[in-house]
């Protein structure tokens, strides 16, 4: 409910990492309780995967008609090669922006346009598609980086856009990813 009325508040400065977060809310507490953690003789239910299949679903979506939305209104980004140089000048242009308008080339921001198109594009395809799936992510994390840099006020809705890959990551993956941060109880206050 919180979240709801701070959405409310200031519409236009948070409009599409609101509405993401208020849903992903939704959906993490209409989630079941389990057991993700399963052990021998672990009695506690199994968790249903309906809530990571819809975060999944909700970022595979949205980043792809992101990519079709480019495409199929006008095709700027299609016969156009300098629409993401435009795009950094202005309101949105951050220092670093700043920066690589005066010394990256034409060419770099074409190659940066079609990157950013054929990343949103193809996103769902790279992470259904299990092989692909570990490239996808670094892929997105570029492509986040990119924007986070590059367009000032977006940093915020790139840090909930990336943080929607975690759920493409696989459990063995995960377990990998957290052994290196798991601090022993009864070491903690010894040095």
């Amino acid at each position: 409910a919180g979240l709801v009325y701070v959405s409310a508040a200031d519409q236009l400065a948070f409009f599409s990492p609101n509405k993401i977060l208020i849903i992903s809310i939704f959906v993490l507490a209409a989630s079941t309780v389990g057991g993700y953690a399963r052990r021998a003789g672990d009695r506690r239910p199994s968790p249903s995967v309906w809530p990571l299949r819809i975060l999944q679903a909700t970022a595979m979506i949205h980043l792809f008609m992101a990519g079709w939305a480019k495409i199929a209104l006008g095709g700027e980004w299609l016969a156009k090669p300098y629409v993401f140089w435009t795009q950094v000048q202005g309101t949105y242009r951050t220092d670093a922006a700043a920066f690589l308008l005066n010394h990256l080339p034409m060419k770099g921001w074409y190659v940066m346009q079609w990157y950013a198109l054929s990343f949103e594009l193809l996103f769902p395809l790279m992470l259904a598609v299990k092989p692909l799936r570990k490239p996808g992510i670094f892929c997105g994390l570029i492509f986040q980086l990119m924007i986070a840099v590059t367009m000032k006020h977006l940093i915020y809705f790139n840090l909930i856009m990336a943080s929607f890959f975690v759920l493409f990551i696989d459990e063995d993956t995960l377990r990998l990813m957290k052994l290196p941060l798991r601090i022993n109880r009864f070491d903690a206050g010894k040095k």
